[in-house]
């Protein structure tokens, strides 16, 4: 609205003073200005002999009575602008309806911003060009209100009854946000994407929404579920790996927030049965915050899941992880001398973070690296890493000779899905001395050795390759703020592995009395608040339990002769290689996690 303002303004003004220095022209001295004096000579010779219009007294009909100087109407000129005004708002109010519900009207905000300023233009010049006034406003008024009627006849009875419209004189809520997150909608160009963050801005619930991103982020929220039935929104947060339950939606509200949020992720927000996910961007202080939407029908009506990931999580290393000195110097030992190095886990259990961290600790920079994924997969993407995507109906092996060609050290495989590919891959391991960085879901590492052994049909060239694998578990990580110190007997101390004569005292999460403990020596009852750091979980963050199997000629020699679960884990042992529990029992000795987390993660599933 402001700069239409200021042009109209601008427009005014020029023509103000074009007609009052044109008036002045035959009253200007031109002595003492040459080129003015050559300019204006002409025009005053003309003038010389022009005749002087008639004036009414003796001109007759034809004749006009003129003022002195040039002047602009004061009313017809509050009049031009008061409708000028109001079509601003009119106009406005188009855009945002248009956009909101132009799927529902078929009226898009593309077409109708174009008709409503062409039209206003053109009634503006023929105000101004007709002569007779109350001719021309007419002409005026239709092309600024005109538009304004046609599109309220076309949208009449298309939105939808339980839509919350917006108000004709009602600024956007977006404009009165005071949330420090900056939304940024996806979409296939930058158009569309401007698009769809103002469609998902003229939601009534788009402040809400922004909010309860924002709070995700804040509070180290990973994943956001909602459950829709027919009467209400059920909703959960997954908060390091545990689920907490948060306060039920109705389902008008929660309907309108999953428009919103299927907006911003450039999803349609009318298919409530088939599989839709995509990614939207936020900012939070200045860092990047990406929020992937993964929405499904089920019998009941529709589960949604957001999962918020920080741009700094993204970039966590290995140690930040919870991998100790010696397993990094162990594991990167081996990427940068020729052989099979394997990243394990189990589903859910920080696969992704230590899969990227392992590519971004890798030498990439004076070693060449190539890699095939499938088009989707964006946790292998790293510089200085040559990517070919297998598209669907391809094998891995159809694009594997043409990077062979190039002689790299190093190949990077998230997944390797057949015989074909695995042979190729084996004989350049061990008959062209390079690296091999693979992944894929496990219980342990002997586990994911012998899986992927089967998809090896020369088992043999196989467990030449094979130089280390890691697997890992997630266990919450104790608040070092609240924390409490917990004495134990020297036997469990031993049954650890830990040192009686050091390692004296565990620690466990801690957690408020119950409410009639919370009293004084007096019995009156005492406010006690949650510990700040971790909001009273009583953890805060989680850290990763590694277990590094180092594959030797024994190892080797046992996978060959009876390759079962149970007898490599146990010559794995006799090697030297610590188990998961055993390397968890270590982190509770340490004080990082506790022992009633490490049972819960570590006991059997039913």
């Amino acid at each position: 609205m402001k700069p239409s303002l200021v042009a109209l303004a601008a427009l005014m003004i020029t023509c103000w003073g074009c007609s009052e220095s044109l008036l002045a022209v035959e009253n200007l001295p031109l002595q003492g200005n040459q080129l003015l004096q050559s300019t204006i000579a002409p025009l005053a010779q003309a003038d010389a002999w022009w005749p002087d219009y008639p004036a009414a007294s003796t001109g007759g009909e034809h004749g006009i009575d003129r003022g002195p100087g040039g002047y602009f109407s004061p009313v017809k000129l509050i009049l031009l602008i008061v409708v000028f005004l109001l079509w601003v708002r009119l106009v406005d109010f188009i855009n945002r309806d248009a956009t909101q519900f132009g799927e529902h009207t078929g009226q898009t905000a593309e077409v109708w911003n174009p008709i409503c300023v062409f039209a206003f233009i053109g009634g503006l010049i023929a105000v101004l060009c007709i002569p007779q006034f109350l001719a021309g406003y007419p002409i005026y008024l239709a092309a600024a209100f005109l538009p304004y009627g046609i599109y309220l006849l076309q949208r009449k009875g298309k939105i939808p009854s339980e839509a919350k419209t917006g108000e004709l004189f009602a600024e956007s809520k977006q404009a009165e946000s005071n949330l420090p997150i900056d939304l940024q909608a996806a979409g296939q160009s930058g158009d569309e994407k401007q698009g769809n963050l103002i469609k998902a801005r003229q939601s009534p619930v788009f402040e809400q929404v922004a909010e309860m991103l924002y709070e995700a982020a804040r509070t180290r929220v990973e994943q956001i579920l909602l459950d829709f039935s027919r009467e209400s929104v059920t909703r959960r947060v997954q908060i390091d790996g545990l689920w907490h339950p948060m306060p039920p939606l109705d389902r008008e509200t929660g309907d309108a927030m999953l428009w919103t949020l299927k907006v911003l992720a450039d999803l349609n927000p009318g298919e409530r049965r088939q599989l839709q996910k995509n990614v939207f961007n936020g900012k939070i202080d200045r860092e990047k915050v990406e929020f992937e939407l993964i929405s499904q029908g089920t019998k009941t009506g529709e589960r949604v899941v957001i999962k918020v990931v920080p741009s700094s999580s993204l970039k966590l290393d290995l140690a930040s992880l919870g991998m100790t000195d010696d397993m990094i110097a162990t594991l990167m030992g081996k990427i940068s001398d020729p052989g099979m190095v394997i990243i394990s886990a189990p589903a859910g259990q920080g696969l992704t973070s230590t899969w990227q961290s392992t590519l971004n600790n890798a030498d990439r920079f004076t070693r060449d690296f190539v890699g095939v994924a499938e088009a989707d997969d964006r946790e292998t993407e790293r510089e200085n890493i040559d990517i070919k995507r297998v598209v669907a109906g391809q094998s891995a092996s159809e694009l594997l000779p043409s990077m062979i060609l190039k002689e790299p050290n190093a190949f990077v495989m998230p997944k390797i899905a057949d015989q074909a590919t695995m042979e190729l891959l084996t004989e350049q391991v061990t008959g062209g001395d390079r690296t091999l960085i693979t992944k894929i879901q496990a219980n342990n590492a002997v586990e994911a050795l012998l899986r992927l052994m089967t998809v090896s049909s020369d088992r043999s060239r196989f467990v030449r390759s094979v130089t280390v694998i890691i697997n890992q578990r997630l266990v919450r990580r104790l608040c070092d703020k609240c924390k409490t110190p917990v004495q134990v007997k020297p036997q469990a101390i031993r049954q650890m592995g830990g040192d009686p004569n050091s390692d004296t005292v565990l620690y466990k999460d801690y957690q408020l009395p119950p409410v009639e403990q919370r009293v004084d020596e007096e019995g009156k009852p005492v406010e006690m608040l949650p510990c700040t750091s971790c909001t009273g979980i009583g953890f805060k963050g989680r850290t990763a339990i590694y277990e590094v199997l180092v594959v030797n000629d024994a190892i080797r020699q046992a996978l060959l002769k009876n390759p079962k679960l149970d007898f490599i884990g146990q010559v794995a042992r006799q090697q030297g290689n610590l188990t998961l529990l055993q390397q968890a029992y270590r982190a509770v000795l340490d004080g990082r996690t506790s022992m009633s987390e490490v049972q819960r993660v570590f006991q059997p599933k039913k």
